[in-house]
């Protein structure tokens, strides 16, 4: 087991051999929970762009965009 340090600005640093064994390269994205005394890092596979892109590749994003839109436009209308 690696101990690591919390640096100043709440940063940590993987140690080499983690990185190497799971073949992580300079920004690489992580989901982050908290569970009890546990931080659990998950890798993921695609960067937040690519996952929307996935999501919404039929056109949805668009559809979910204006209907969000409309729904400000009615809120700050009727206050």
């Amino acid at each position: 087991m690696n101990s690591i340090k919390l640096s100043t600005k709440g940063q940590i640093i993987l140690p080499k051999e983690i990185r190497k064994n799971m073949n992580l390269e300079p920004g690489a994205y992580f989901t982050i929970k908290a569970d009890k005394s546990k931080i659990i890092l998950t890798v993921l596979k695609k960067t937040p762009i690519q996952q929307l892109c996935k999501k919404y590749k039929d056109g949805s994003l668009i559809k979910s965009l204006e209907l969000t839109h409309a729904e400000e436009i009615k809120r700050e209308i009727c206050s």
